[in-house]
């Protein structure tokens, strides 16, 4: 066997340690990046959408002719101005927020830096009134670079609401410009975005017992719909969002919570019964509907579209399909049979059906020439 040396070992693992470290922190002598709960940007790549990181920001760092790595480190503590306006460069978050962001980071970015580097990351409370948010969050301010201000909430957000930003017109640059507006915004100052609004994560027929097909539903189980919405719910408040079509009509139904949840996974407020008044015709398409706007409080964002369901009661008992098969038994004393499986698409009342089948050129059939599963 070849033999490896310890040291060939020992310089490969270090190779593979150097090249991971410089991976992970992305810096050198041009600038130095300030990255938060894993994120990282490497030198010369943008950072793509603020709002998908927690925070990630690059701090640029004039570079100097000669390189010299003394001459970039006082570079570093000196943040300089330049001659542009001081206004906003980029804010979030934007558009809606998927339900799995609970605590999102509302942050904006200047042109000019604000705050020198010996402040960044300490925490101000929101009393310093750099942002006005509507509806009111309590959570801390940071700055995570000289340009990138961040507020970081205590609480989770309210799902289905609009939140406002305003930044505060008495944020000054470093070098004592005021704050200009940026034209697409309103008041030049203030951005938006929404949480999540409601939608319906499942839904069955029935009483929970036993899987309902939904294309050829029991006129009981059609009076059952077990729903689960994507969170808690007004009972009062989402019937009026709701409805159930049938045969060219509206049907009137009461709603109730679910007497069983899985509350590894959901809320018992999540959980609806809708139970139709009265027994919707056999042989009838039905349509369960959430409307556009459908919420889970009064006041709240709704949904931006219709959703609708659909199911089809009881259809006329018709035969669906007729198979052969060849048993053979060779160690057995039971005799040869070829079996005739007819299928059905309702469930067979097995009392009499002799009654009701037979063979041609067959004698009539038995009782025992007969089962029914």
């Amino acid at each position: 066997m070849k033999k490896i040396h310890w040291c060939t070992i020992i310089f490969g693992l270090c190779a593979i340690l150097f090249c991971f470290t410089t991976c992970l922190t992305g810096t050198d002598k041009s600038g130095s990046i300030t990255s938060f709960s894993g994120s990282f940007v490497e030198r010369g790549q943008q950072v793509a959408d603020l709002a998908g990181y927690r925070i990630a920001y690059y701090e640029p760092v004039p570079s100097t002719a000669s390189g010299d790595s003394s001459e970039t480190n006082a570079a570093s503590r000196n943040i300089q101005e330049t001659n542009d306006p001081f206004t906003m460069t980029d804010w979030g978050p934007r558009d809606e927020l998927p339900q799995e962001i609970k605590k999102p980071s509302i942050y904006v970015v200047f042109s000019q830096p604000v705050v020198p580097l010996a402040r960044l990351g300490d925490p101000i409370r929101e009393s310093a009134g750099l942002f006005t948010i509507d509806p009111p969050l309590a959570g801390v301010y940071r700055w995570y670079g000289s340009r990138l201000l961040s507020f970081e909430p205590d609480a989770e957000i309210i799902p289905q609401h609009r939140y406002t930003v305003t930044v505060s017109d008495r944020i000054r640059s470093l070098g004592g410009k005021n704050l200009q507006g940026v034209p697409s915004l309103e008041r030049g100052r203030s951005f938006s975005f929404e949480t999540e609004r409601l939608s319906v994560l499942d839904w069955q027929l029935g009483d929970g017992e036993r899987w309902v097909w939904d294309r050829n539903v029991h006129p009981e189980d059609a009076r059952l719909i077990r729903m689960i919405f994507s969170y808690p719910v007004n009972l009062a408040e989402i019937a009026n969002w709701i409805e159930v079509r049938a045969g060219g009509r509206t049907w009137p139904f009461t709603l109730a919570r679910l007497p069983e949840i899985d509350e590894r996974f959901h809320r018992p407020e999540q959980g609806v019964l809708l139970t139709v008044n009265d027994q919707l015709p056999l042989n009838t398409a039905v349509t369960m509907v959430l409307k556009e706007g459908a919420r889970s409080e009064p006041g709240w964002l709704g949904a931006k579209e219709e959703k609708s369901w659909n199911y089809h009661t009881l259809l006329p008992f018709s035969y669906e399909s007729i198979s052969v098969d060849s048993h053979s038994r060779p160690r057995s004393d039971a005799v040869d049979s070829i079996p005739i499986y007819l299928s059905f698409n309702q469930n067979v009342e097995p009392q009499n059906i002799e009654r009701f089948i037979s063979v041609e050129g067959f004698p009539a059939l038995q009782k025992e020439n007969l089962s029914v599963y």
